[in-house]
């Protein structure tokens, strides 16, 4: 799956596993978890290179205990 979330599928690969997905609640479940984490990922890389540790860390106890996004 991070193979397809960072578009590294071949166009015959990316399809099956998005069938598959549609079909398969276990892994669409799993799709949506890998894409949260992505997106966190995303948002922390915002704060900038001078952000120290402790911000970091900060930052990432109070996005876990948000509830999920929609």
């Amino acid at each position: 799956m991070s193979a397809y979330l960072d578009g590294e599928l071949a166009a015959g690969r990316r399809a099956r596993l998005e069938r598959h997905v549609r079909d398969c609640d276990d892994c669409r479940r799993l799709l949506a978890g890998l894409r949260a984490v992505l997106a966190a990922l995303h948002r922390l890389a915002a704060l900038g290179t001078s952000a120290d540790a402790s911000r970091i860390a900060a930052s990432v106890r109070v996005r876990m205990d948000a509830p999920p996004a929609p």
